[in-house]
């Protein structure tokens, strides 16, 4: 199988993919540990955590496999995609506990 040549932009591009997404995991970590528990804490929580699910999703389809073994992630992709569910499957949790009560 030939290697196919990416152009410097093409590369740059789904560099930024993966800085995107660790950027997105901190800023999720520091805002779920906010001891400010307002609903556009937990809406801002929400959404980094979709943004970042959809990020992942678009590295594992888009990237070429070429291009992903270049690029060293620690945590993980997975790792990352894991806190992204279960912080939305927390948030889910936390409103089904709320309807409850």
């Amino acid at each position: 199988m030939a290697k196919r040549n990416y152009t410097p932009h093409q590369v740059a591009s789904y560099i930024y993919q993966y800085v995107k997404v660790q950027k997105l995991a901190d800023s999720l970590v520091c805002l779920k540990s906010s001891p400010y528990k307002t609903s556009l804490v937990d809406h801002s929580i929400r959404t980094h955590a979709q943004i970042l699910r959809s990020t992942i999703e678009f590295i594992e389809k888009e990237v070429p496999s070429e291009v992903r073994k270049l690029v060293n992630t620690n945590p993980s992709l997975s790792s990352l995609e894991s806190l992204a569910t279960n912080t939305l499957l927390e948030i889910g949790a936390e409103k089904s506990s709320d309807k409850e009560t």
